[in-house]
């Protein structure tokens, strides 16, 4: 009697769902017949990630010879499955002979019987790998899988790791994997979904917030779908506000589909340990009285059970819609007194290991505001607001009669762009507050954000703003401004036209923390979207999402808005509708990130030959603009609308701006009414030549000097030729740049660079460290130093490297600044401000850490503030670098 073939565990399921672009392209790399190309992949990922989903894609094409096997548990035989793979490959090769050979039972006879037929292209889809794992099932599958003629590409859907040696073709390049995070929705596919296959359109907000209630989880969506199927479009976008560990289907799904197969103890293990929210080995040990719990963290990760790390195995997070529904359970299980005790451990244990964040998080979920008011007074400015982040998933503070939750509650309406509620926050703060430094904390922060109000006064760094908020709002303000923050420098580039100077700025920007890191990598890719270059929206995601997580919520707007810019740019048919209705719900109290995404959208449509939603988008940016008196921004929005080829000119320079601009600190640059030379073009010899002679600007150089810095060992008569055609090329350049006189002149053998009515920055820098030098009123000289400090925006002529003419000098300018700076902290102590004083301390050690007398300054600095632990950990590193030079007693 012939072996029982269930038809339903062979049967080629109709593709469903979205197709998305990025992972079909794993199906084409494997019916690709390129050389090298990979020929076969495994699909890993929980329940409900969407695996089966992806697998019916890949059969789409009636006349693809494709074979399905839906593996369970009672095929785990050998001689079992190898009749389920023969009867599959048999339909889809049309070869009825491979079922019969299978039907015996024998691996190795269908592998050869597979050989016999010679080179054929198809494709072997396995589903629910996991129902056999560790059977002789999976061996088979696994011979099969290495010995199989590479014509026929094999396709594994599991739940998690099988046993089978994938490493090893995955080493030789010839399986790929799409994992649990390939497989999430990204926002711009959820909004897709509903719109194409759901017929259920989301605005491009509630698509995005959707996406992170559910973390991308396809089950996740899908069961929202159906919760919501017969509701209009705006209660499903309020049911999206309302969608949590609640949601009776997403309940239910969970505990059929995920929690139903784990035995209590795992169960316990993961309802327990929810409540730190960010677990270490340590951290659930110590939470559980127990041991072993590092083991069963990297399990739960291996097997793809909701559980991620980011950094390689110390800290793990459970997925959002899993930690959802296990801090139900736990509620569930120890009634709301049990749960509150359970958190406040965790939170103790988080403190303890350092983790602010997430320990004022746990202690709000016990609601012991003491403790949440406790830490985030004690934490330092500098990580302030990453305490504060612990708090942006709960709905509200008691912050009435505690003026340190008063403050957190400001700093959470500022992340979220609400400028007016926080200013209001902060002053009710300060009426609070009794501690002196913190009101100046408080006053500090709120003057930041005074800044940012329609109307405000020019910006000062001495009326306690941030250097970077100061700079950028004198940037929104003027493009002639003077800013030194890289961030700043960056968009002051892009506002101005000079694309190619931005990327050096914003790589220093992006190793910056907090929001300033995250922007510089948004604006990298808005930089993208400038010079018409192809973008990755999933770039922009990750940007969006980070955002989120660490809790700046109006750079994930304008995030949002970059990443529907760039999908306009590629598919405009597709994205025009909802970069309209995005701009269309932009308005707000965030007027800021309002006036961002508008130009943002502008550029994109400009990208996708829309003209008049361009002009639309731009004219809202140029609205806001005018009304949050920013007239740099208004200008660029202007310019942008007026097409492409305004769009590339440099901003109009200030009335009363010189018409050049000599830049040697930082990064060579010479500007010509606000654009700058093409000195790239210049060869080697000749750029290095304009540069040598920048440094030295208006004072004659020899013509030996520079043939022995520039053709070092030629000869006299062929260095004079070098040099004279090198001259030349500057020569051209300068004057093709708009320079009206030749501005290399000759004086006898010896050359100049003269360019009169040049600002020339790193003169500018040493003629006001000469001044505050000649000594006077502290406040004067403080002032001086500033301005010169201002202008060293980095070492000198970096793009030359250790070359022997522009080494000593950039030495010397260094430790100049590193003088400076000291000298102006000092300046600033005189004048009884010891946080500007603290501010050109760390600016003195950041450009030469061992410098002693900074470091004195800097505990001084904290001497005044009242701060004695941070003076005395100044005073710890001051004996550190001394140690370090020997010097140490």
């Amino acid at each position: 009697m012939d072996p029982v073939i269930f038809l339903e565990k062979v049967r080629r399921p109709s593709p469903r769902g979205l197709v998305r672009d990025r992972l079909e392209r794993v199906a084409s790399t494997l019916w690709s017949a390129a050389p090298n190309t990979a020929s076969s992949a495994l699909v890993i990922g929980p329940p409900g990630s969407g695996k089966t989903t992806l697998l019916s894609q890949f059969t789409t094409g009636d006349d693809r010879p494709i074979g399905w096997y839906r593996a369970s548990h009672e095929d785990g035989d050998a001689a079992s499955i190898t009749r389920y793979l023969g009867h599959a490959l048999a339909t889809a090769l049309g070869e009825p002979e491979l079922a019969r050979v299978a039907a015996e039972g024998l691996i190795g006879g269908l592998v050869r019987a597979l050989d016999d037929l010679g080179p054929r292209r198809g494709m072997l889809l396995v589903d629910d790998l996991q129902e056999i794992a560790g059977t002789p099932a999976e061996q088979a599958l696994e011979t099969l899988l290495l010995m199989r003629p590479r014509g026929v590409s094999i396709v594994l859907g599991s739940r998690r790791p099988p046993l089978i040696n994938t490493s090893r073709l995955m080493v030789a390049g010839e399986l790929l994997e799409v994992a649990g995070d390939d497989l999430r929705f990204r926002s711009w596919e959820v909004e897709q979904l509903f719109r194409s296959v759901y017929h259920a359109p989301l605005s491009p907000e509630g698509a995005a917030a959707l996406t992170r209630r559910t973390g991308g989880w396809a089950a996740g969506l899908h069961l929202f779908h159906l919760a919501t199927a017969q509701c209009g479009r705006a209660e499903r976008e309020r049911a999206i506000d309302e969608l949590g560990g609640r949601s009776r289907l997403i309940r239910s799904y969970l505990a059929r589909n995920v929690l139903a197969g784990l035995d209590a103890e795992r169960l316990d293990f993961l309802v327990r340990t929810a409540t730190l929210g960010a677990m270490t080995g340590a951290l659930c040990d110590d939470l559980l009285g127990g041991y072993g719990s590092a083991s069963v963290l990297a399990t739960l990760e291996d097997e793809q059970f909701f559980t991620t790390s980011t950094d390689g195995g110390v800290t793990y997070r459970y997925h959002h819609v899993l930690q959802t529904q296990l801090e139900v359970l736990l509620v569930d299980r120890l009634g709301t007194a049990g749960a509150r005790d359970l958190y406040r451990r965790s939170g103790r244990l988080l403190e303890g290991d350092d983790r602010i964040s997430a320990a004022v998080h746990a202690y709000a979920r016990a609601e012991d505001w003491g403790a949440v008011a406790r830490l985030l007074a004690a934490a330092p400015p500098s990580s302030a607001g990453n305490a504060v982040s612990g708090l942006l998933a709960l709905p509200g503070l008691p912050s009435d009669d505690d003026p340190t939750l008063a403050i957190a509650e400001a700093r959470l309406l500022a992340r979220r762009g609400q400028l007016d509620e926080a200013i209001a926050g902060y002053r009710r703060a300060e009426e609070l507050l009794e501690d002196h430094r913190f009101v100046e904390r408080s006053r500090g922060e709120r003057r930041s954000l005074e800044l940012w109000l329609a109307g405000s006064a020019e910006p000062r760094a001495a009326d306690g703003a941030t250097r970077l908020a100061v700079d950028l709002r004198a940037l929104s303000r003027s493009t002639a401004a003077q800013v030194s923050a890289p961030l700043a420098v960056a968009l002051q580039g892009m506002i101005a036209g000079r694309l190619d100077e931005v990327s050096p700025a914003l790589d220093r920007a992006g190793t910056a923390g907090g929001w300033e890191g995250l922007a510089a990598r948004l604006a990298g890719q808005f930089l993208r979207l400038l010079r018409n270059d192809v973008l990755d929206a999933g770039r922009v995601e990750a940007v969006l999402l980070e955002s989120e997580l660490e809790g700046w919520p109006w750079l994930a707007r304008v995030a949002r808005g970059v990443q529907l810019a760039a999908l306009l740019v590629a598919a405009p048919e597709e994205w025009t509708a909802s970069a309209a209705e995005l701009l269309g719900s932009a308005g707000g109290r965030d007027r800021w990130s309002e006036l961002l995404t508008a130009l943002a959208l502008g550029v994109g449509f400009n990208g996708a030959d829309r003209a008049v939603e361009a002009r639309q988008a731009l004219d809202r940016a140029v609205e806001v603009a005018e009304e949050m008196t920013a007239p740099a921004l208004r200008e660029w929005a202007e310019r942008l609308a007026a097409g492409p080829t305004a769009a590339s000119r440099t901003a109009p320079v200030t009335t009363g701006r010189p018409e050049v601009v000599l830049t040697c600190l930082g990064g060579f640059g010479l500007t010509v009414a606000g654009r700058p030379i093409d000195h790239l073009g210049l060869r080697p010899r000749a750029r290095a030549l304009l540069m040598l002679l920048a440094l030295h600007h208006r004072r004659p150089l020899h013509r030996e000097h520079l043939i022995e810095q520039l053709w070092p060992g030629s000869t006299l008569e062929s260095g004079v030729r070098c040099l004279q055609v090198a001259i030349s090329s500057v020569r051209q350049c300068l004057h093709a740049a708009g320079v009206g006189r030749p501005a290399v002149v000759r004086e006898g053998d010896a050359y100049a660079l003269r360019i009169p009515e040049a600002d020339d920055q790193l003169q500018a820098f040493e003629s006001l460290v000469g001044k505050a030098a000649a000594g006077g009123d502290p406040g004067v000289t403080l002032n001086l130093r500033t301005q010169a400090l201002g202008l060293y925006a980095g070492h000198l002529l970096p793009e030359a490297g250790p070359a022997e003419w522009v080494v000593d000098e950039r030495e010397r300018l260094r430790r100049l600044a590193a003088t400076t700076a000291a000298s102006a902290a000092e300046d600033a102590l005189a004048v009884d401000d010891p946080r500007t004083a603290l501010r050109h301390a760390h600016r003195a050690i950041d450009l030469d850490p061992y410098q002693d007398s900074a470091w004195r300054l800097v505990a001084r600095s904290h001497a005044q503030l009242g701060n004695p632990a941070a003076e005395a950990e100044a005073q710890r590193r001051q004996a550190w670098a001394l140690a370090e030079l020997g010097l140490g007693s």
